[in-house]
């Protein structure tokens, strides 16, 4: 059971990207959490793509999705947080948590991540959860990027990192 988190560094951003480098290997797990908003007009659901170091690939996840009416699950190959496009409800913005086992270790690394995309209209999105595991090269985890799919993050837009120390 977690007994600290401490936050490793905070971001705003308006660009498509967003790096959080140099993260310290004094923890046991990550917690990322995001509130953001894209600045492109898609419709439905709009998604943000992490890079673990710098990789993007040897990914495999299972998403659960529901939109109210119906749920839907797919296996992707991406590790997403959702992303609020700018069609949607004026200044209401997704909400993410990604957490992030044994970032240190030399081992595959599992990540669980939690969504919510808000409309406040006949269509919202909530991805209850999803699964990822990453197979890339083993190693600890020192940078995360998030980009955009498409366009930016809007105004506004807060990344969160903290590290988790277990006892």
């Amino acid at each position: 059971m977690a007994n600290t988190y401490t936050l490793i560094e905070s971001k705003t951003s308006t660009s498509s990207s967003v790096i959080f480098t140099s993260i310290p290997a004094t923890y046991t797990d990550l917690k990322l959490v995001t509130s953001c908003r894209g600045s492109s007009n898609t419709s439905g659901t709009s998604w943000y793509t992490l890079s673990l170091n710098g990789v993007n690939t040897n990914l495999n996840a299972f998403i659960l999705q529901a939109d109210g009416g119906s749920v839907t699950a797919a296996n992707v190959t991406d590790l997403l947080g959702q992303n609020n496009p700018n069609s949607t409800t004026a200044d209401v913005f997704s909400s993410n948590n990604h957490y992030i086992y044994n970032y240190t270790s030399s081992e595959y690394k599992v990540i669980l991540n939690e969504y919510v995309n808000e409309n406040n209209s006949t269509s919202a999105y909530i991805t209850g959860f999803s699964g990822t595991v990453w197979s890339g090269t083993p190693a600890a985890i020192t940078s995360v990027t998030l980009t955009t799919q498409t366009g930016n993050f809007a105004a506004n837009s807060t990344f969160y990192l903290y590290g988790i120390k277990n006892s």
